[in-house]
């Protein structure tokens, strides 16, 4: 048997090896336990608070605009928290959930 017949069934081997063990794995696990029930209810009323991040550098011009735009959105406004990170030089006169952090 020549080095290349040796390397081309351990090559083999190997590859059987590789793509066997986990494909019995999943094979295992879906007959014992992904066939079970989750019993998970969904409610459709339910919302996650969120939080909008609007990192800006000298944007002073733009922001009035943007914070508009995350205003004119129709998820509710008492589960919205919204944190502007400034680098520059801004100044926001906004009735809103905003949470304004300056870095320096």
């Amino acid at each position: 048997m020549s080095v290349a017949n040796v390397l081309t069934l351990l090559a083999l081997a190997l590859a059987l090896t590789h793509f066997s063990i986990p494909l019995l794995y999943y094979l295992y696990l879906r007959s014992r336990w992904l066939n079970k029930p989750w019993d998970i209810k969904k409610d459709p009323s339910y919302r996650p608070r969120v939080t909008i991040i609007v990192p800006t550098y000298n944007e002073a011009g733009l922001i009035e605009s943007k914070l508009d735009n995350i205003f004119e959105q129709d998820y509710p406004k008492d589960l919205m928290s919204i944190i502007v990170d400034s680098v520059g030089i801004l100044r926001i006169e906004h009735s809103s959930p905003l949470k304004y952090v300056k870095n320096e």
